[in-house]
């Protein structure tokens, strides 16, 4: 069973999908233009031995809006409030792609209260100012013209899959539906209803990660950190020069690389992900 609740935080509301039970806490954050459900599969997975705790970002789902506050510190902002303020007691911070960001960020300021950290494929500088220089900027700037909508999902599905992607170092192109199947597509759809128009406006002007110093966040990282790193030749995120700056900083780290996997892992590949997390989280 999953009950969902709502935290209200120093900034803004936080909307909570968890699962029954008093075991551990882990703490799931999604990435940018997503929502808590795109947990579910590795939710139920891991509530056995976990109390499975998957938020709506700020700007997303189910969660306040924040007017021109969406910029990465931000969002760390409402975590570690989170914690501090719930009774979660010490937890696990699970973040995909921004929410990887985000649960690095928290942690660096959190301290004890963090068992451990995982870090699903991270963005960092692929999303910062070098995000004019790549794929991304094309992918954003398609998702903003959904951001809030109100249309059928089946019409909105068809109409992201026609958003063109270009690559700027080579002058490629391709559309989306050439990336992303129609579930992938729908979900998509869906989940852009419930996001603030205004969550793209630092990504698209490069400077989302203002005031993110991924070097010392890295750096301040004291506990056990899981490291997921999907294939930027499929679409992952992360560059090898990010993986080594983490690897270069991090204490206790321990590096996967996913050769052929996209992005989204959870979704792509849940059981080979579930494996190495449960072994992961069974080693704290």
């Amino acid at each position: 069973m999953i009950r969902e609740s709502d935290f209200a935080g120093k900034h803004t509301a936080i909307h909570i999908g968890s699962t029954d039970g008093d075991g551990p806490v882990l703490l799931m954050l999604h990435g940018v233009t997503r929502r808590w459900q795109t947990f579910l599969p590795v939710m139920h997975a891991l509530h056995l031995r976990w109390q499975v705790a998957a938020i709506d970002l700020r700007g997303h789902g189910f969660s306040g809006r924040v007017a021109e506050q969406y910029r990465v510190t931000n969002y760390v902002d409402d975590i570690v409030d989170l914690v501090e303020r719930s009774p979660f007691g010490r937890v696990v911070l699970y973040g995909h792609s921004l929410g990887a960001m985000v649960a690095a960020g928290a942690a660096a300021r959190l301290g004890d209260r963090v068992q451990a950290v995982v870090m699903e494929d991270p963005p960092f500088r692929t999303m910062g100012p070098a995000i004019h220089s790549n794929i991304l900027h094309s992918f954003f700037a398609g998702l903003s013209r959904f951001a809030g909508h109100r249309r059928s999902l089946n019409e909105v599905a068809r109409e992201l899959g026609e958003i063109v992607l270009l690559d700027p170092a080579t002058g490629k192109k391709m559309l989306l539906r050439e990336t992303r199947d129609s579930v992938a597509l729908r979900f998509t759809a869906a989940s852009l209803q419930h996001v603030d128009p205004q969550v793209f406006n630092p990504i698209l002007a490069g400077k989302w990660m203002d005031g993110y110093d991924t070097t010392a966040v890295v750096h301040a990282l004291k506990c056990p950190t899981l490291l997921l790193q999907a294939d930027v030749a499929a679409g992952g995120m992360l560059t090898d020069d990010d993986a080594r700056l983490i690897a270069d900083n991090t204490s206790d780290l321990v590096h996967i690389r996913l050769p052929g996997i996209g992005h989204v892992i959870h979704i792509a590949q849940t059981t080979q992900l579930v494996n190495l997390l449960t072994g992961f989280l069974e080693s704290l």
